[in-house]
């Protein structure tokens, strides 16, 4: 994952995993966990933050496929907070177009679209624009499946 904000210089490295807990279904309901760490730096500093969310996920229904998050996130040094998400999305051929409102305990309410593609069987590649208190967010990530 990258991600770089304009203003104050941010920028997010980091990875994470994800593990079905109930089997994916192209027409239904399931539930999956992801977990992983980041660098954030900024003009001035830097911190290292671990993180772990919960997922909710319906697929197949008349507006595509609806994802919920909620999550929790340490940095080091400061103690943890909540965040949530909610995310649609519908696949039109081999591109996917997205659309996410975000936020957490401390920051106001972003707001994402984007657009993602396998690249091969195994790459995807995703990117997205937003605002988040009035802020240009941009991010490109790549997913590697096996």
């Amino acid at each position: 994952v990258f991600s770089r904000f304009n203003q104050g210089g941010l920028t997010v490295t980091g990875a994470q995993a994800k593990w079905m807990i109930t089997p994916a279904s192209d027409k239904g309901c399931n539930f999956a966990t992801s977990f992983g760490a980041q660098r954030l730096k900024d003009d001035f500093d830097s911190a290292n933050v671990s993180f772990i969310n919960g997922l909710f996920s319906c697929n197949g229904n008349a507006f595509g496929n609806v994802h919920f998050n909620v999550g929790y996130a340490k940095a080091s040094g400061f103690s943890g907070e909540t965040s949530y998400g909610v995310a649609l999305e519908k696949s039109f051929g081999a591109l996917t177009p997205h659309i996410e409102v975000y936020g957490s305990e401390n920051i106001d309410t972003g707001v994402n679209l984007g657009l993602r593609g396998d690249i091969t069987k195994s790459i995807q590649l995703d990117g997205s624009v937003g605002r988040q208190e009035g802020v240009s967010i941009y991010s490109v990530g790549l997913k590697f499946r096996f």
